[in-house]
């Protein structure tokens, strides 16, 4: 991803002194600025480069520099010869399947086709998206950003995971790249489970 600033009709492709980054992809050998940024908990930043993930690399920035900066994790890869897309994050998938509440080294995993090539620095466990669900004053609430647009769902509850079970909320929807929330005031039940219908 490329930042360009036209208001002083000059063109950049880094960002800096930028708050809340969650996402930094960029394709340069050494990325300017990056510690003046303010990287949002569970930050994901590369520079898909041929030595991103040489850790003690000389001739390009490493992976850790990302770190140090404050992101969550980084992904790099450490040879050439190719320069095979394959061999790093494809950034659709990577935000999406993060978004999706998997955890980095999961997105990452999930996003690099030919992985024999890189190493994957930071936090493997980072996981800020996903559902997140609370019982206060009698109401049910779920934030999630699992649901799959399109795909209607309905809120189920029972007394145990093998039921019997009764439909709480039926045709739930889902905004894409958004979080959906879910509200039940009927009660407290010993189990709930959001199915697809």
């Amino acid at each position: 991803m490329a930042f360009v600033d036209n208001s002083a009709g000059t063109r950049r492709d880094y960002i800096q002194n930028t708050p809340h980054v969650l996402f930094y992809e960029t394709g340069l050998e050494q990325v300017p600025a990056i510690n003046t940024n303010q990287y949002a908990p569970g930050a994901l930043a590369d520079h898909l480069t041929s030595f991103g993930g040489d850790l003690l690399a000389s001739s390009q920035m490493s992976s850790l520099d990302w770190i140090r900066a404050g992101a969550t994790a980084s992904y790099g890869t450490v040879t050439e010869p190719t320069a095979n897309p394959f061999k790093f994050p494809q950034a659709t998938v990577l935000v999406s399947q993060y978004f999706y509440g998997n955890t980095a080294l999961e997105a990452y995993n999930k996003s690099v086709l030919v992985p024999y090539q890189g190493v994957f620095v930071g936090e493997p466990l980072a996981r800020p998206f996903g559902t997140q669900a609370s019982f206060t004053h009698g109401v049910l609430s779920i934030k999630t950003s699992v649901l799959r647009q399109g795909t209607p769902y309905s809120l189920i509850a029972g007394r145990s995971c093998s039921g019997p079970f009764t439909t709480l909320k039926p045709d739930i929807s889902s905004s894409p790249n958004s979080y959906t929330t879910i509200t039940d005031s009927t009660g407290f039940h010993p189990y709930y489970e959001l199915i697809e219908n």
